[in-house]
C-alpha cells in the first residue's frame, strides 16, 4: 500500500464557486458516439457506431457529417501547435486505425494495427508520435505518419485507456486493475501497482500538474502522482466510472458515467454533478482553453458542459463567468472602499 502524497484538505481549496451548465444534443448519431474531440478553431469532430463522422461549428450546429469505412473505438486529434493543418486518429473495432484530415480524407490506412479492436490511441504532447493499445494487449508505438516503431509491450489482457508522461519519456496504461507507468527507454524500470478493485477503464496524466486520475468498474475514481502514490480515492459511486479528462491547466477533471457529468478539482473534490440523458459518457475531451468538455455518450447524443465560476484577477480587477455569455468583472479596490459607482460592477 503506498502511502499518502499529500493529507487531503478539510474543505474544497479552490474553485469554491466552480460548477458546470449542461446541454446535450439529442441523436446526433443513430447509434453509440465512441469518440470525439476538438479542433484547434473550437470545431468538435465526433464518431459513432452508425459508421459516421460528424463535425460540429462553434455554435454547435453540424458543419458536415461523412462516412466511415468500420465502426470506430478510440479517436484523438494530433496537437495542432499553431498549425493550420491538423489531422485525427481513429481506431477501429478490426484492428484497423486511419490518419484522416479535418476535411475527412483519408491520409493513411494502417490496416491489423492489433488483432481484436484498437481501444485506446493517443498523440504525445509535441504530435511527432502516436500509441495505441488493443484488445490483443498489445502497447504500439507509431510514427505520427503510421510507421510502426515498436511493440512496447505486451501486457496479455486488454489495455483499455493509456496516456504520455509529461515529458513524452514514459506511458502510463491499464490492463486489468493494475496501472503500469512504463519509460521509453529499455534502461529504465517500470512502476506498476494495483489501482482499483475492478477492471480499470480510464486514466489521464496532465502535463501541468503531473497528477494521475483514473476510474474503473469498481465505481471509484482516484488521483495518483507520477510515482504511482495515492493522493485521492473517491467513495463508490453509483455506476462505473468510464471516462475522465483533466483540463489544460491541471486545477480539474471531468468524470464520464451512465447519465451522469461531474467535475472535480485536483484534490478530488466534486464541484458540480450533472444528469444527462446519453447513457454511459465513453469519452470526454475539453477545449484548449479549459473552458467547455463535450462527452460522447452511448445513446448517440453528445452533452456540453461549459465551466462557470472561473475567476481570472488582474491588478485590482476580477472577472467571473457567471454564464455560456456573461462575464462579471469587478474592481476590487473600489468594493474594499465599499464605493459604488462606475467603476464598480460592471
Amino acid at each position: 500500500v503506498f502511502p499518502l502524497s499529500s493529507p487531503r484538505p478539510s474543505s474544497p481549496p479552490v474553485g469554491k464557486g466552480m460548477k458546470l451548465q449542461v446541454t446535450t444534443k439529442a441523436s446526433l448519431h443513430a447509434d453509440a458516439v465512441t469518440g470525439l474531440g476538438w479542433t484547434s478553431h473550437n470545431e468538435l469532430c465526433t464518431v459513432g457506431d452508425d459508421k459516421k463522422m460528424c463535425l460540429l461549428d462553434m455554435n454547435r450546429q453540424l458543419k458536415s457529417n461523412g462516412d466511415i469505412e468500420h465502426y470506430p473505438t478510440a479517436f484523438c486529434w494530433a496537437p495542432s501547435h499553431g498549425s493550420s493543418t491538423q489531422n485525427c486518429v481513429v481506431g477501429f473495432s478490426n484492428g484497423m486505425f486511419q490518419i484522416i484530415s479535418k476535411n475527412g480524407r483519408i491520409e493513411r490506412k494502417v490496416a491489423s494495427a492489433h488483432k481484436g479492436a484498437v481501444l485506446t490511441i493517443k498523440f504525445n504532447h509535441s504530435g511527432t508520435a502516436l500509441m495505441t493499445g488493443g484488445e490483443d494487449g498489445f502497447v504500439k508505438k507509431w510514427s505520427k505518419t503510421g510507421n510502426l516503431q515498436s511493440k512496447f509491450c505486451h501486457t496479455g489482457r486488454a489495455v483499455y485507456s493509456l496516456a504520455w508522461s509529461p515529458n513524452g519519456q514514459s506511458i502510463l496504461y491499464c490492463s486489468e486493475k493494475f496501472l503500469t507507468i512504463k519509460p521509453l527507454s529499455p534502461s529504465m524500470k517500470e512502476v506498476k501497482w494495483k489501482a482499483h478493485e475492478a477492471i480499470v477503464l480510464c486514466v489521464d496524466w496532465n502535463p501541468t500538474n503531473d497528477l494521475i486520475v483514473s476510474g474503473g468498474e469498481d465505481c471509484c475514481y482516484k488521483i495518483w502522482d507520477s510515482f504511482g502514490r495515492q493522493v485521492y480515492a473517491s467513495a463508490p459511486l453509483e455506476f462505473t466510472v468510464t471516462s475522465l479528462a483533466w483540463t489544460p491547466n491541471g486545477d480539474e477533471f471531468a468524470l464520464g458515467s451512465f447519465n451522469r457529468i461531474m467535475l472535480c478539482d485536483r484534490h478530488g473534490w466534486a464541484h458540480s454533478s450533472h444528469h444527462v440523458d446519453t447513457g454511459s459518457i465513453f469519452s470526454l475531451s475539453w477545449t484548449e482553453d479549459g473552458t467547455q468538455v463535450a462527452g460522447a455518450g452511448a445513446s448517440g447524443a453528445v452533452c456540453f458542459a461549459q465551466k462557470l465560476g472561473q475567476e481570472v484577477q488582474w491588478e485590482s480587477l476580477q472577472a467571473t463567468v457567471k454564464d455560456l455569455r456573461q462575464v462579471h468583472v469587478t474592481d476590487l479596490s473600489a468594493a474594499a472602499a465599499n464605493i459604488k459607482g462606475p467603476g464598480g460592477d460592471m
